[in-house]
């Protein structure tokens, strides 16, 4: 009977993720190349394998060009080709999400619940659709807090789990260099959690003696950090020097990283004011529930502790300490929406050991409450998902949802109004990447190298956005179609 009920979950599961892949597989095949994924591919992979390692844009996630640039040479420079490494990253993520719940929960509504908290996000879901490195970064990371909490339970330090932990958190910083913070987080862990265990062993050592012991114990290790900082490091600097770490904020840490992710998170919510505030309150009571435990934990107020739970927020908090130091001594922006992904993982780790945590009590009332709110949240991310899926767009590049809808109905219209020919194209600079990208690799006869000189010029196509309209209207053209999804405007000089 168990073994049959486990077989059960494990077909439910494996259908979860062929759906999911399948999704994510269509969007990357229909989907049109959006602004930074055509910036990638005009500068980094136009010109060939000598371009891959230039470190002057933070566009370039090297280890996603790198992957990019393999992947255009065995099946060409389609969307679905040059997207392909993410979507295949997108099992190792839900790989990585199985294996890190497989032993945690023995009921299979709950163990399917919790990988489903975990996967059913719509804002997650659209960067393995895309070529950019945040999809292969984000299954890296959950990968790496999988080996590490593996490695951290075991009593001799599993030192091969914690190096695979390490490797994995240096390769997602090399996708996406925003992930370094996950590095140093999930780094500074592993020394304040051996710090607190070799403590509470010896508890004559005192200060220096307790920091003789860490240091001592990282011997295992170091040499792989200092090679993944001989890479990491350099990139860094060189894109602080060339100003290339501009986008994020500066209001505050809870304002710009907590609150940009909540919204984005929400996605197309009809009701996204409704949904911030009450996902406020739920990250507020999360995180007051943590540290509650914890303090308990510590002191030795409660007969049973998550090791776990406490890893998670080590890794979480030196996080946001190394964010907050980056901001106020190099004067860097707190990340937002798809440069915060990590605390967007965190939490959604945090919530799964809270629940494994409140389902091991003795008290009948706490399982019940806990497994009620697990599923609740499951249901809940099932449902915002379904209600966000779509084939046409994604959140942060929406405005790019019409390009390939735009350049057939320019060639349309050419062939009604005197045949193909060369045209003068007058655009948002917005759009520049996107159309040059379509220029490079299908080369229409009609269709020249956009800029981004704006539409001030005369030109006998123009496609701006809706804030471009009284401008556009100022010239003499007439309009050949407004584009539902995102309200841009294709126009044709008047005749």
């Amino acid at each position: 009977m168990f073994v049959d009920m486990r077989n059960r979950t494990t077909a439910v599961m494996i259908g979860i993720s062929v759906c999911l892949m399948t999704y994510t597989g269509i969007r990357a095949y229909r989907l049109p190349f959006v602004h930074d994924e055509g910036v990638t591919y005009l500068l980094f992979l136009l010109n060939g394998a000598s371009s891959l390692m230039d470190c002057y844009s933070a566009n370039n996630h090297f280890l996603n060009t790198i992957l990019m640039y393999c992947s255009s040479k065995l099946f060409g420079n389609s969307e679905l080709a040059l997207r392909l490494p993410n979507v295949l990253f997108h099992a190792v993520f839900m790989l990585a999400v199985f294996l890190f719940i497989r032993r945690r929960f023995s009921n299979p509504v709950l163990f399917i619940s919790a990988f489903l908290v975990l996967n059913m996000n719509p804002f997650v879901l659209d960067f393995f659709s895309l070529a950019r490195g945040y999809g292969i970064a984000m299954a890296l990371m959950m990968l790496g807090i999988f080996f590490f909490m593996r490695g951290m339970r075991k009593e001799d330090r599993g030192h091969r789990d914690i190096l695979a932990a390490f490797w994995c958190a240096g390769f997602a910083a090399f996708a996406n260099l925003s992930f370094l913070n996950f590095l140093a987080g999930i780094l500074g862990a592993y020394l304040l959690a051996d710090a607190l265990v070799r403590s509470r062993r010896d508890k004559n050592s005192g200060l220096a003696g307790i920091v003789r012991q860490v240091a001592a114990g990282t011997d295992f290790f170091y040499k792989h950090i200092i090679l993944m900082l001989l890479v990491l490091i350099p990139v860094g600097l060189n894109l602080y020097k060339e100003k290339a770490l501009y986008y994020g904020g500066q209001s505050g840490f809870w304002r710009d990283t907590v609150v940009s992710l909540i919204t984005s998170a929400g996605y197309n919510c009809s009701c996204l004011p409704v949904y911030v505030a009450v996902i406020k309150v739920l990250v507020v009571f999360v995180i007051v529930l943590v540290v509650s435990i914890l303090a308990l934990q510590l002191m030795g107020k409660l007969r049973r502790g998550s090791m776990d739970l406490l890893l998670v927020s080590l890794i979480a908090s030196v996080t946001a300490a190394v964010v907050l130091f980056q901001h106020f001594v190099f004067g860097t922006p707190y990340p937002i929406d798809r440069t915060a992904f990590h605390f967007l993982l965190y939490f959604g780790v945090m919530c799964i050991l809270l629940a494994e945590y409140f389902l091991s009590s003795g008290r009948t009332i706490v399982r019940t409450a806990a497994a009620c709110l697990l599923v609740s949240l499951a249901v809940g991310a099932t449902w915002h998902t379904g209600k966000n899926v779509n084939l046409d767009h994604s959140l942060v590049w929406k405005y790019d949802a019409d390009i390939k809808d735009m350049i057939k109905d320019v060639e349309s219209d050419l062939y009604q109004h005197g045949g193909l020919r060369k045209i003068k194209f007058g655009i948002n600079w917005l759009f520049e990447p996107s159309i040059n990208y379509y220029y490079a690799v299908k080369r229409p006869t009609w269709l020249p190298i956009v800029t981004r000189d704006g539409i001030k010029g005369e030109y006998d196509y123009y496609y701006v956005r809706p804030d471009d309209r009284e401008e556009l209207l100022k010239k003499s053209v007439e309009i050949v179609r407004e584009y539902p999804i995102t309200g841009n405007i294709l126009a044709r000089k008047r005749k």
